[in-house]
């Protein structure tokens, strides 16, 4: 397979830019520097495929068939693509192979039916996997840096064709969509069926904060089966995509037991009788309060008077009350609203404190930073700008700031990671406060390799170390957008610590 750079034909990805631009508006320069290059084009020698057609799995793509040349040439492929199909005349697949889509590049593959050739899929694992391996679907190859995908025909009362693993690809890809890896598993002849995957080819993780996938049986995903343990499982709860269940990996330099049990926990809803509502602790849990590290005026939250997930269990009427009896408590007089444009109906009636803040118009509304700003391109102008808002608005805003989104898990949790941070805050504690929301025990369940991927392609490290200067790098962040200057940074601290 030739690679080479192909100069003429970069283009920026426009469903990037689009998602950015939804309800704001900046100059253009500023942002083409944020954008991925999409890879030109790609080419198949097979002169031999008359009547055949190749499509390439980008989502983008449609099955294109032989030039004149005797190539198949694709073009605006979107990068990492991983999967090629033969289709037949009739646009039926009949073979597929597995290949990296870099962008920037021109892919030209010399011999497309030795792409397509016939695997052997009978093939042997070096070691008999354990009883805990195939249980959880996977092994560990600590030397080789690669994590074995295992299918037990016996644990899954299966006798397949052929075995697929399909991943999820990064934070948004949640709802068994599997834009990410797919890998093709080969059957060993004691029964059981297995692929290797390297740890480098997971640089982004689902919302469990793991590495995510299902298994593909002859073309059909089936959910993680009952002899799968609990702590393996993801499982995500959308009110309009019902029950999604994924296995998950755990790097062996992780701790594999705690997050294990987290994952445990966050499988079973919680119920009124959980909480001791007669203790402050379990009423910042229920209604997901408290104070972001590093500052000593600014509480995060739930919504404080709408409620979207009072359909998950009874808890919903007394997280309301917990969490305004708290606002009062804590004097809250300021509100940054990171999911709504204006008011919103209120699910059990306005609360007191909150109508005080209507009256003396202390909210921000900052819709821009949403779910795939703060994941995907918290590198973006978007993205600073929206901190640059939120510095401006306490910078000229006296009291105690609630800031919250819609349940205060993700856009909350992101932004305060970063605005704690820039506090001087230590990554343990702002780790752990990311983490923090499980206890509301609601099935929404964030891991740390979330915030940390965040973090990292906010600041574009090239390795994450938890001992880094966070604050200084923040800062720099901020001034070379030209979004805030030192000054008001300074103010900002001053007024949060």
């Amino acid at each position: 397979m030739a690679v080479s750079p192909y100069e003429n034909a970069y283009l920026f990805n426009f469903q990037k830019m689009i998602s950015e631009l939804k309800g704001f508006s900046f100059p253009y320069n500023s942002t083409k520097k944020d954008y991925e290059i999409l890879p030109a084009k790609i080419k198949f020698y097979a002169k031999d495929l008359k009547n055949h057609y190749v499509y390439v799995n980008d989502f983008l793509s449609e099955p294109v068939t032989l030039d004149s040349d005797g190539t198949f040439t694709i073009e605006n492929i979107f990068p990492h693509s991983t999967e090629i199909f033969l289709l037949d005349e009739n646009k039926k697949i009949i073979n597929s192979a597995e290949i990296k889509i870099l962008p920037g590049k021109i892919i030209n593959i010399e011999n497309l039916n030795s792409l397509f050739k016939e695997e052997n899929l009978n093939q042997t694992l070096e070691f008999f996997p354990s009883n805990k391996d195939f249980s959880r679907c996977f092994a560990v190859d600590s030397k080789n840096k690669q994590f074995i995908i295992l299918f037990d025909e016996n644990r899954f009362h299966k006798k397949p064709n052929s075995v697929k693993a399909y991943f999820n690809e990064g934070i948004n890809d949640h709802d068994g969509n599997y834009f990410g890896l797919h890998k093709t598993l080969f059957r060993d002849n004691r029964g059981f069926w297995f692929t290797r995957v390297d740890f480098s080819d997971f640089s982004a993780t689902n919302q469990s904060g793991q590495p995510s996938y299902n298994f593909k049986i002859d073309d059909e995903i089936i959910v993680p089966p009952e002899f799968v343990p609990d702590g393996y499982i993801y499982q995500k709860f959308n009110e309009s995509h019902g029950e999604k269940k994924f296995l998950v990996l755990i790097f062996p330099y992780q701790d594999e037991e705690k997050i294990t049990q987290k994952l445990k926990n966050a499988k079973h809803p919680k119920t009124l009788k959980d909480f001791d509502l007669t203790s402050e602790l379990d009423q910042m849990q229920i209604s997901n309060f408290r104070k972001v590290p590093g500052t000593t005026n600014l509480f995060r939250s739930f919504h404080p008077y709408k409620d979207d997930k009072k359909s998950i269990s009874d808890t919903s009427l007394m997280r309301m009350k917990c969490l305004w009896s708290l606002c009062e408590k804590y004097k809250i007089s300021a509100d940054i609203n990171l999911s709504d444009e204006t008011l919103q109906e209120a699910t059990y009636g306005m609360p007191d404190f909150y109508k005080k803040i209507i009256e003396s118009n202390k909210i921000l509304y900052l819709t821009q930073c949403n779910y795939s700003i703060c994941y995907e391109n918290p590198d973006s102008f978007v993205f600073a700008e929206g901190i640059k808002k939120i510095v401006e608005f306490v910078n000229s805003t006296k009291g105690s700031y609630l800031i919250h989104c819609a349940i205060g898990t993700d856009r909350t949790g992101i932004i305060c990671a970063v605005l704690s941070l820039l506090c001087g805050s230590s990554w343990v504690d702002v780790e752990k406060d990311y983490c923090s929301s499980i206890e509301m025990g609601i099935l929404e369940y964030r891991g740390p390799g979330c915030v940390k991927y965040s973090i990292k392609k906010m600041l574009n490290l090239k390795t994450f170390d938890e001992k880094l200067d966070f604050q200084k790098l923040i800062k720099e962040h901020l001034i070379s957008y030209k979004v805030l200057s030192e000054s008001q940074i300074k103010e900002f601290i001053n007024r949060m610590v």
